[in-house]
């Protein structure tokens, strides 16, 4: 995990990391030209290291690839998913009946998407993230929870109403941060198209998205194009309790192997 990040959301003092916070909803989006994916990957490495309860709705990467980067931050998934400690949900199982035009013939849950899509509903999706939840693990307990869900806009590309999807992350919200069996914290991640040709139904789910969150992680590129020691832009946008108001921070930042430097907007020297 990146504890330069921690202290830039609030969630921890200088020298200190606090455990992750609860009831929150923290909206990832990245434009085309930026990568946010390290953002995954350091909820993903905090919760386990905290020793939370993780269900993971992987729709845009495999199981291997989360684990690949997950080593390297010092996190063993195989080891979390033997456990009971990590949920892992193959979200690509399911894309691909819908890529192939067909479906597969075999356990059910492999057409979840089709029926979703039949149905007009996003229940099917939704009940196998509230099963995994409350799916027994043994003697451990878990103090905390977290949904994490990469990327929601890949729903949308197989063919799912935006309103659907919509709701469903509606839905995902009032059950961890609303609800009153668990007090848990909801990612995702979401690709928003930009420029002339930005997608009006991604609009309306992103514009939705970010009045119901609590924090909102904008990863954008420079405006002044490539930079190889800046990776790019990130806007971290949170609503202050009680308050209409926002906080607004404009960092910059750099994606090595293990880490990530954040610093201040054209302070650094690659830019200047």
């Amino acid at each position: 995990m990146f504890d330069e990040l921690n202290l830039h959301l609030g969630c921890s003092s200088s020298g200190s990391t606090s455990a992750p916070p609860k009831g929150n909803f923290f909206l990832v989006t990245e434009a085309d030209d930026a990568d946010a994916s390290f953002l995954i990957h350091h909820f993903l490495s905090w919760y386990l290291k905290s020793g939370c309860k993780v269900i993971f709705l992987g729709l845009a990467q495999s199981f291997s690839h989360y684990s690949a980067v997950s080593q390297k931050l010092g996190v063993n998934l195989p080891a979390a998913k033997t456990s009971g400690q990590l949920e892992f949900i193959s979200g690509l199982q399911y894309c691909i009946p819908l890529v192939k035009g067909s479906v597969w013939q075999g356990e059910r849950e492999d057409c979840v998407l089709q029926d979703c899509i039949s149905s007009g509903s996003m229940n099917p999706l939704y009940n196998i993230l509230r099963d995994s939840l409350a799916k027994e693990t043994g003697a451990q307990s878990y103090s905390n929870v977290l949904v994490l869900i990469d990327d929601i806009s890949i729903l949308q590309s197989l063919g799912l109403d935006t309103r659907l999807i919509s709701d469903f992350i509606q839905y995902c919200h009032a059950l961890l941060v609303r609800g009153d069996e668990w007090q848990g914290c909801l990612v995702t991640l979401l690709h928003c198209d930009t420029g002339q040709d930005e997608d009006e139904e991604m609009l309306y789910l992103s514009n939705r998205l970010q009045h119901t969150c609590s924090c909102h992680l904008k990863v954008e590129g420079l405006s002044s194009g490539f930079c190889k020691d800046v990776h790019g832009q990130l806007t971290i946008v949170q609503k202050l309790d009680h308050d209409p108001a926002e906080s607004r921070k404009l960092l910059q930042f750099k994606v090595t192997d293990k880490n990530v430097s954040f610093f201040a907007a054209g302070t650094s020297s690659a830019v200047l």
